[in-house]
């Protein structure tokens, strides 16, 4: 699964999951580490979903195995244990195929290490977690003793993640992106309901591109050269570029990085989460290089609304959906869905106004794109286009309307539309 997609699967919703997984807890959250949230390593969904799921049953039911080292003297240490069935759940799958995510994704939590260094030069490394073995449905996963401690009797450093939220999260850019800003969430006053979400108060906090990557996860650390440089106090982000220019890097262009990982991470924690971005590019020379990034965050008002309104006994309709009554779950693998089928690069604000469209309808987007495929002349505006073909699959194009380019295409090609459309509706 590619770090930037949406997992795919049976949406579900923050409220199901924490009952599911956490029948016995309200509102559960779990205290991390900020070393640990801000560690610079490469990670996928899974891994991270699996890790913050151990690290919550640590809290709950930390067990304690005896083992012996080399040298015969015995040690004690503790292990989590997580049954395939809730990893299934934090995927959203109800098929099979899950035995090798899980692998490669174990695989990866195993070689995650923690770096320390001091003011002085003086620097460790170790290892987070021990031996990680799956055995009859169950996962377990022990902890080194050495480093536990950034999991354990946290008091200081550390923020609290909701549950529900956090495990919630299709897109690993987003997830990742929530982690590392609820590390500042604390800067942010209590929120005053009585304002509109644009006069509630901001902090803005700015990144270099290639720093802001790799604090989500998309620099090859294991590249020579990177590794060393990424270790340092104050890496020197310019010579990393440098260093990935010879590679073929993860979302290494702006366009690539915004599309594919921040704007579906931005959609994701603006509709679900406690908090509010908007992400604002910062350009540098004659020729407007982007060079960094800007996080505008704010407190979410829709989302203390909504709490609002449980916590008062009653559930608040349609704050988290439309008049078709999709839920923002249903959205985001609704859209992923289109992002297979149309094979450009479309942002995904631009894939939700052709969703909208189609009133939310597959098949008119299918026979839309089939259209789009099929065109003998070049289209400069994708969406556009769709969206002009989409209205026509049930609209008819009067004369007055020619004076439009939309009108004009659509007139043109309205037997062409209407085939391939009702095909796709006679294979339902």
């Amino acid at each position: 699964m590619d770090n930037g997609s949406v997992v795919k699967g049976e949406p579900y919703n923050k409220e199901e999951l924490e009952k599911s997984l956490f029948p016995a807890r309200q509102n559960p959250e779990v205290a991390l580490s900020n070393a640990l949230i801000q560690a610079r390593e490469k990670t996928s969904l899974l891994e991270s979903k699996i890790e913050l799921l151990a690290i919550a049953r640590m809290n709950e039911t930390l067990k304690t195995k005896e083992k012996t080292d080399a040298r015969g003297k015995k040690y004690d240490v503790h292990y989590v244990t997580l049954k395939t069935s809730e990893i299934k759940f934090l995927t959203g799958r109800k098929g099979g195929g899950l035995y090798q995510q899980i692998f490669s994704a174990v695989t990866e939590l195993k070689k995650k290490l923690y770096y320390y260094a001091d003011d002085e030069g003086n620097f460790k490394i170790d290892n987070i977690y021990g031996a990680c073995e799956y055995k009859g449905g169950q996962l377990t996963i022990e902890f080194n003793p050495a480093t536990e401690h950034l999991f354990l009797e946290l008091k200081k450093n550390f923020s609290r993640i909701p549950l529900g939220i956090a495990l919630s999260f299709k897109s690993n850019g987003g997830f990742q992106l929530y982690k590392l800003l609820k590390t500042k969430a604390y800067t942010l006053p209590e929120i005053d309901l009585s304002l509109d979400q644009s006069e509630l108060p901001s902090k803005t906090f700015s990144y270099n591109l290639s720093e802001f990557r790799m604090m989500l996860g998309y620099v090859n650390l294991e590249q020579k050269g990177i590794a060393e440089e990424a270790g340092k106090k104050i890496p020197n982000y310019d010579k990393i570029d440098e260093i990935e220019k010879k590679t073929k890097p993860k979302y290494r262009r702006w366009s690539d990085f915004y599309n594919k990982v921040l704007d579906p991470g931005q959609y994701e924690i603006n509709n679900m989460s406690d908090i509010y971005i908007a992400a604002i590019d910062t350009k540098k020379g004659a020729h407007g290089r982007i060079e960094g990034v800007d996080i505008v965050m704010q407190l979410n008002k829709k989302f203390y609304e909504e709490k609002q309104v449980q916590s008062r006994g009653h559930k608040k309709e349609g704050v988290f959906e439309d008049n078709k009554g999709l839920s923002e779950d249903d959205k985001l693998t609704f859209l992923d869905d289109m992002s297979e089928i149309i094979q450009e690069s479309v942002r995904l604000k631009d894939l939700k106004a052709v969703a909208e469209a189609a009133g939310w309808d597959m098949d008119k987007i299918k026979a839309a794109y089939e259209i789009a495929e099929n065109s003998h002349s070049p289209i400069s505006n994708l969406t556009g286009f769709l969206i002009a073909a989409i209205r026509e699959q049930y609209e008819t194009v009067q004369k007055e309307d020619y004076s439009s380019e939309e009108g004009r295409w659509a007139a043109q090609h309205r037997d062409e539309i209407r085939r391939v459309y009702e095909k796709y509706k006679a294979q339902r």
